[in-house]
């Protein structure tokens, strides 16, 4: 805003151009009208077009003789005045461009006599042919086009404008796209609007359905496609097949949601053309992936109940695989060829999509040429893979059908079709919408809103469903995770499971308690799947709800450090419980030891009773704000709110503290079955043989203190401010001020209305212990996931926030690719320091008589401090699609090796020679890793491409290093198979751990000595030119061939 204001500011006293917009009011109104400018020059950069006013220009002849009849004949001069704007825009753009070869101030004039335009299109055909002959580009910010005949007509026609898009002077007059001759006929829009879901009724509540639905389908499909690698006994043909599904579901609905949520967070409704392409494409891609992959499952039961006999012997990994690949390869083919067609369309007319996404349909038809082969090819792949693969399906299940009914046990039936339940379920979930959608609108018209919405869910429901079907409804799933999870845990169950009984011992401590949980609750397992759903989204909102505090500073106010302090609240709370309740019921570990269970039963406590405190000072701060306006600044500052959280997170945990270390006295020498679903402090103490009334009083005095009053306070403060709004005359005030407490209004009421329901009436009335269980439940995990909703949603200023953060980061990200680096400036050039400064650090760094030394400072230099050297990357098309892809890679990175390395540390078996150099191959991958990925994702996300010289340095080594590490450690493997499988008798004599030890080792040492050396010779080269590193991380090559030398004897 400061550059636009700047320019505006620098508008010299012209007449006004074809806008009609006079200098002196730009001038004099630069403060006022600085942000629309901006918002205008912003759209016309980001959509690639300019208004039509602002591409015209204003000719007035101007003679020199002084009869007023001489100007329609005087051709001494002419005058040309274009917009104020269009010239202020164009000294903004220039002056983030790098200087370029330009056919600069060029004129173009000729004349058109008789209706004939021939000559003046050989004239531009000619210029532009000179132009790409010389390497020049035509530069549209000065190179003038004036074509009139003033001496046949009284008023200047026909003026031809400069296209900046294709580089070419096109004649505007043209209407038959064919006389253009060389000059191209295609017309390609910069970017496509799509309209989305915002014409539907009540489409934000929709977009939030969306985010839960993608971390569950995020999370299941990861989970089960990590079951399928981790169980051997689940590395078979069929669960081959449900892995692809798994995955093709997993980028499906990457490909889709993000861009849907983009869209509803931040209005960024504007698609690239080329964006758009690779959405349409990833999204059919992925989706027909999905309908071949049940063709597929489809085969596999068919063989399985048609043919059991030969069944392993036709349906093997082999032939599953090689059919995975041909499917991936029809799909990538059919779909490229799909997408290919669109490029040949023009785009003359509308560009906006009538869908969620760029969808082939509503894009081919808003072509201005002929579409006819696109809409073929639709139909085509509209059958080939969807049509088609349900025909089929349902061939398979009517040969199944004729061979059950040969069956002749009832029992065996049922048994045979219960293998094809899941499969019959994804089969209905997926076809049934989307084919009766397009069935009816090959019959008649559909309302737009239910294609969009149907799709939709077609698109984003099967994909979140998959992997809950496939754990709840398939045996073999179900028993592989609990075998996975038992294998690891068995020797701590053993030790849970030991009776505690002492006959003559008065104070008894047990091993463990044994959690009820909510299995005495009908249909429990559905509750957990519902808790798993709760947990993804309370970590991504409340997650979101911080990163967006902490980063916008419009929000560092003591009400948002209130507002942050709920969230970590609700997200440790929900970590402290929800997990082990998925523990519980995924691995059906219901015995949680005695040291566990306090630290439980403390973490859940002071999470809670946090929340309370908060909501009570976030009520606090809307008391001064509204009944003391005029002091809220100097009396609500963030060092006082800062105080008051650092008060409650003393009095929460001190309270707590005393509360949980009251059980300690206490003996358990009865039943340690707790009748909840975590480690409550009540079922706990009761379960006491010794006094417990100490702990009864405690339990009362926390709820009191931590509950009750915190609630009183809170409604005594919103009697205060509905006092203060009695004074407020306007009626449109009051409601504006109360506009301010809907959202902590409705966090209360969450909160407190069912747990002091149920508190208060298990004071008065016995309550089941089911209903208990559920309501507390429910108390202590829906508020943490709903707070940042209600928190985006309802709170203005978190929204406005949200959408400054995206905008800005995607501003200055777009700006830096449009807009050429330029070349590194040397450390000791005048540009980066004074004279004086070069020359003393000249003198500082090396004797001036040194034989090879560069003189660029007054005399010889070798650059050792303070270098900056610019790591830049070439991608230029789909950067930041790589960069996330990067993220994903260095987290499976990380999480997998630290896995190994983790399995190989615990597990007594895994401790040979041979996993000792796997150990040491992961340790290498994981650091190796995180030597390199960091660095890049900093450049992405921060646009930090400088680094200093010592960090560089570093860099090298420890990349160069690591990787040295991976291949010896891959030779080291090498050695071990060679022993293993020619000397197999002497293997374990000759490949010992000490032996495996001492090569690993003399390998490191090796590495270091190579690396270092090979570093240590960088520090003796010079670098007074460029210092720009053609690489993604200080590559040695790319460096030492910056380096300056010259002889100076010679």
């Amino acid at each position: 805003m400061a550059q636009v204001r700047n320019e505006l500011r620098k508008i010299k006293a012209k007449a006004a151009g074809p806008d009609g917009i006079s200098a002196r009011l730009l001038k004099s109104c630069a403060d006022q009208l600085c942000r629309v400018v901006e918002h205008m020059f912003n759209m016309s950069l980001k959509l690639g077009r300019v208004p039509q006013l602002w591409k015209t220009s204003c000719v007035v002849p101007v003679t020199k003789h002084s009869n007023p009849k001489d100007l329609i004949q005087a051709t001494d001069s002419w005058a040309t005045v274009t917009s104020h704007l269009m010239k202020s825009l164009e000294r903004l753009v220039l002056t983030h461009l790098c200087p370029l070869k330009f056919s600069d101030d060029s004129a173009i004039v000729g004349l058109i006599t008789n209706e004939e335009h021939s000559k003046y299109r050989e004239l531009i055909q000619d210029f532009v042919d000179w132009c790409l002959q010389n390497h020049l580009q035509i530069n549209a910010g000065k190179t003038k086009e004036l074509v009139v005949d003033f001496r046949s007509c009284k008023r200047p026609e026909r003026v031809c404008c400069l296209d900046i898009q294709w580089k070419f002077i096109l004649p505007s007059e043209l209407q038959d796209r064919e006389e253009s001759g060389r000059l191209s006929s295609m017309y390609l829009q910069r970017c496509f609007y799509i309209v989305g879901l915002y014409s539907l009724p009540l489409a934000k509540y929709y977009y939030v359905f969306l985010c839960v639905v993608y971390a569950v389908t995020v999370l299941g499909n990861s989970f089960i496609m990590g079951t399928i690698y981790l169980a051997r006994t689940l590395h078979t043909a069929k669960y081959i097949a449900v892995f692809n599904l798994a995955l093709s579901d997993l980028c499906g609905s990457s490909a889709l949601i993000p861009k849907l949520l983009d869209m509803f967070l931040f209005e960024n409704q504007y698609i690239p053309y080329e964006a758009c392409l690779a959405n349409m494409f990833f999204v059919y891609v992925f989706m027909t992936l999905q309908s071949l992959t049940l063709l597929a499952m489809a085969y596999d039961r068919l063989i399985a109940i048609c043919l059991p006999l030969r069944y392993h012997a036709i349906v093997t990994k082999t032939a599953m695989t090689s059919i995975i690949c041909v499917m991936w390869i029809l799909s990538m083919g059919v779909n490229g060829l799909l997408v290919g067609l669109v490029t040949r369309l023009s785009f003359c007319r509308s560009t906006t999509v009538n869908s969620y996404f760029c969808d082939h349909g509503p894009i081919y038809k808003l072509a201005c040429n002929d579409n006819s082969m696109n809409s073929i090819m639709g139909y085509v792949c509209m059958a080939a893979l969807l049509y088609i693969p349900l025909f089929l399906i349902a061939l398979s299940y009517v040969c199944i059908g004729f061979a059950l009914r040969r069956i002749s046990h009832g029992a065996e039936q049922v048994k045979a079709m219960k293998t094809c339940t899941s499969h019959v379920i994804l089969v209905a979930l997926f076809y049934l919408p989307i084919i009766g959608v397009y069935t009816a609108a090959l019959t008649t018209p559909i309302n737009t809103n239910v294609r969009i919405i149907n799709t939709a869910l077609t698109q984003t429901i099967p994909p979140m469903l998959n992997p809950i079907i496939y754990t709840l409804k398939t045996e073999e799933v179900l028993q592989s995770i609990k075998v996975l999870y038992k294998r690891t845990k068995m020797a701590a169950n053993l030790t849970s499971l030991q009776s505690v009984s002492s006959a003559n011992a008065t104070f008894i401590r047990p091993s463990s308690f044994y959690i009820v949980g909510l299995y005495s609750l009908p249909l429990a397992k559905y509750y957990y799947v519902f808790l798993c759903v709760v947990y993804a989204v309370t970590v991504l909102g409340n997650s979101f709800i911080m990163g967006t505090i902490y980063l916008a500073r419009t929000l560092h106010t003591a009400k948002y450090i209130a507002v942050f302090n709920l969230a970590l609240s609700d997200l440790c709370g929900s970590s402290a419980l929800i997990p082990k309740l998925l523990d519980m019921f995924l691995f059906e570990n219901q015995y949680i030891p005695y040291e566990a269970c306090l630290a439980n039963m403390f973490f859940v406590y002071v999470f809670m009773t946090l929340q309370s405190l908060t909501l009570l000072a976030m009520a606090y701060d809307r008391l001064i704000a509204i009944c003391l306006p005029l002091r809220y600044h100097a009396i609500v500052t963030k060092t006082a709110m800062t105080s008051i959280i650092c008060v409650m997170w003393i009095l929460s945990m001190g309270v707590n503290g005393l509360l949980v270390g009251l059980v300690t006295r206490l003996s358990f020498c009865r039943s340690t079955t707790v009748n909840s679903y975590f480690c409550d402090h009540a079922p706990v103490y009761r379960l006491a043989c010794n006094d417990n009334s100490m702990n009864s009083i405690m339990g009362y005095v926390c709820m009191a203190a931590l509950l009750y009053i915190p609630l009183f306070l809170i409604a005594l403060s919103y009697v205060c401010i509905g006092f203060a709004l009695r004074r407020i005359s306007h009626g449109a005030e009051q409601v504006k001020a109360m506009k301010t407490c809907t959202s902590h209004v409705i966090l209360v009421a969450l909160f407190y209305l069912p747990i002091i329901g149920v508190y208060t009436a298990a004071l008065t009335t016995p309550i089941n212990t089911n209903v208990r269980i559920i309501n507390t439940a429910l108390t202590q995990t829906i508020p943490p996931m709903l707070n940042p909703i209600i928190y985006t949603l309802k709170t203005e200023e978190v929204l406005q926030s949200i959408k400054v953060l995206y905008k800005r980061t995607k501003v200055n990200s777009r700006m830096e690719r449009a807009v050429k680096a330029p070349p590194g400036v040397p450390p000791c050039s005048p540009g980066v320091r004074s004279a004086a400064q070069n020359s003393q650090s000249c003198r500082s760094s090396v004797p001036p008589d040194h034989p090879r030394l560069q003189a660029c400072c007054g005399y010889g230099v070798r650059v050792r401090e303070e270098m900056p050297s610019r790591i830049r990357s070439r991608l230029e098309m789909g950067e930041q699609y790589y960069y996330v892809f990067l993220c994903v890679v260095y987290a499976v990175t990380v999480l997998g090796n630290s896995f190994i390395m983790g399995t190989i540390y615990l597990a007594r078996t895994l401790h040979t020679a041979k996993y000792i150099a796997v150990f040491n191959l992961a340790l290498s991958d994981l650091c190796g890793s995180s030597a390199l990925i960091p660095k890049l994702l900093d450049m992405f996300l921060f646009e930090n491409q400088y680094i200093p010289y010592e960090a560089c340095l570093a860099n090298m080594f420890f990349v160069f290093f690591f990787m040295g590490l991976e291949s010896l450690s891959l030779l080291a493997l090498g050695y071990d198979r060679l022993v293993a499988i020619c000397l197999p008798l002497r293997y374990h004599a000759i490949v010992t751990k000490a032996a495996m030890t001492l090569i690993l080792g003399v390998m490191w040492i090796l590495s270091v000595l190579i690396f270092t050396l090979s570093v240590a010779l960088i520090t003796r080269l010079s670098f007074c030119r460029s210092t720009t590193v053609d690489s993604y991380f200080c590559d040695h090559g790319p460096i030492h061939r910056c380096y300056t030398y010259k002889d100076l004897s010679g």
